[in-house]
This record gives structure tokens, sequence and C-alpha cells, in this order.
């Protein structure tokens, strides 16, 4: 992905966010939980998703967002920091969501992958899943909240994690996709990282 097309979504995504900023303010609270992570353990380590997570944190708090950086979180850390922010929700708030960092898809489903997942053998998928947070379940778990407005920016790398793990054909990368009512879902933009050799 160049430069240039990188600098034009990001853009693109701003500009989104604005509009929504600048709507009618029904709801009672804007709030983001930004999670970005560059330092995988076992894995790639990615050089980029930290600073875009910091760089989001920035133009969301100018939008009127109250927003939570969570960066290099581990499993636990990352659920925890789910679980908090689930619980700062009230009924017809805003409620956003990003995450930079890997991301897998296994069985036609989404995980985000923690600092500290796994690398995996060969035929570990529900192993995977296990040290994962579920695309499916986090968007289930910020929707009990009741938040009226629910955003999802998912920005996964591109490569596979796993591969060279024996792994590579349990679980795929690529872009998340969903349709769910009352979501605005600004998926798609997968990130040129660089990532660097373990």
């Amino acid at each position: 992905m160049s430069r240039v097309y990188r600098h034009l979504t990001l853009l693109a995504l701003v500009l989104a966010i604005a509009a929504l900023a600048a709507a009618p303010a029904f709801a009672e609270a804007r709030r983001a939980l930004i999670v970005g992570i560059n330092d995988y353990r076992e894995i790639t380590p990615l050089q980029k998703a930290v600073g875009d997570a910091e760089a989001l944190k920035v133009t969301l708090e100018r939008l009127g967002f109250s927003a939570d950086l969570v960066l290099n979180a581990d499993r636990r850390e990352f659920n925890r920091a789910v679980s908090a922010f689930q619980t700062s929700l009230d009924p017809g708030d805003t409620a956003l969501v990003h995450f930079s960092g890997h991301g897998v898809e296994i069985d036609g489903q989404n995980y985000l992958l923690p600092a500290d997942i796994p690398k995996p053998q060969s035929g570990q998928q529900d192993f995977i899943k296990s040290e994962a947070m579920s695309l499916g379940d986090l968007m289930q778990r910020i929707a009990s909240s009741g938040a009226g407005t629910r955003i999802f920016i998912i920005d996964a790398c591109r490569d596979n994690p796993f591969a060279g793990s024996g792994a590579a054909s349990d679980a795929r990368a690529g872009p998340c996709r969903c349709a769910c009512r009352n979501l605005h879902s600004l998926f798609g933009r997968i990130s040129a990282d660089g990532a660097r050799p373990p």
C-alpha cells in the first residue's frame, strides 16, 4: 500500500468520524477504546500500530470523545480494558472501538491478537481462538451496553502472523467484514506496516 493511499484512507476515516461528531448529539456521551499493539512476543512485531493508535486518540479527543488508550496489551490486559470500557458505557452513548495490530480469520470468524499470543503448531485453531479476542464477541459485549451508535475500526496487518509456524493453513490474515444493525463498520484499511522479523 503506497504512502499516498495510506494518507488518503486515514483522511477519509477522520472525515467519517468528524461527520459523526458534527451530527446532532442524541448520545449522552462519546467514548472510545483505542488498542494498538506493536510488541508481539512470539510472532512478528509491528512498527506502526501504536503510532496509529496514539494519533487517533488525539483526533478523537478533538472531536469530543473520551478516549482510553491501551498499548501492547496482553490477553488479560485486553480483556480488562474491554470490560472497563463496556462498564463505562450508558444506554444511548456513542461507542467507538479501534484496534491496530495483528488479526486473523479462522473458520469464517475474525480474531484480534494480543501481544502475548503464542506461536501455534499445525492444527491448533481452537488454541488460537481461545487465546485471541473474538471480534464477534467484542461486538456483542459493546452492544449489550445499550450504546446507541457503535463504531468499530479494525486496522489489521496484511501478513499472516503465523506463517512459518506450521499453522499457516489454519489461519489467514485479511480485512474484517461484518454487517450489523445500528452499527457503523469502517473495515478494510489493511496496514502496510512493514513488519520486521522477530
